[in-house]
């Protein structure tokens, strides 16, 4: 099936065609993944994500897709393999540089894991929403300049809609 059809699909509301029409690619993966010493099941467990965040990009408007749907997922679906793939290297070379230290190698693995959900959860989030949360805690931005930047009346109003930001955040945490 071309990629026109199954965007088509996508469109049309015929949406169980259009992932059966991409999970054919699903085998190719899980070659990619097993001679990268992966499992089957981590390659399903992936290419899901993958699939699910190729569909969230499709239903966003402002979404510009140029070349291959079908190239555009297996990318997705390798990129998503390689940062676990690496954080599971790294983690294992840390366990063989402490040796018996477990202990400090399972708090780094639960810290890691920890960032990882809240970084997805906030990708979750909105364009506006990350913007917000980056300008008051990576840019250090005051509430007044924060409510300049983004439109808001006052400053109560930019703090009210960063807790609503971090609150749709540490929902998506709970639900991860």
């Amino acid at each position: 099936m071309n990629e026109l059809k199954i965007l088509t699909l996508f469109q049309s509301n015929k949406k169980e065609k259009a992932f059966q029409a991409l999970y054919k690619i699903m085998p190719q993966f899980m070659g990619y993944v097993k001679s990268q010493g992966g499992s089957k099941e981590q390659a399903e467990d992936i290419f899901q994500e993958a699939i699910l965040v190729v569909y969230k990009k499709l239903a966003d408007q402002n979404f510009e897709f140029e070349g291959s749907l079908k190239t555009y997922l297996f990318n997705s679906a390798k990129y998503m393999w390689w940062r676990e793939n690496k954080s599971t290297r790294e983690v294992e070379a840390v366990a063989d540089f402490l040796g018996d230290e477990s202990n400090a190698l399972e708090e780094a693995l639960e810290k890691e894991v920890k960032i990882q959900k809240a970084e997805k959860a906030i990708e979750s989030l909105g364009d506006k929403c990350k913007q917000i949360l980056e300008a008051f805690y990576y840019q250090g931005l005051k509430m007044v300049e924060i409510a300049k930047k983004f439109g808001y009346g006052s400053p109560k109003t930019a703090k009210n809609q960063k807790y609503k930001c971090l609150e749709r955040a540490r929902k998506q945490l709970l639900n991860a």
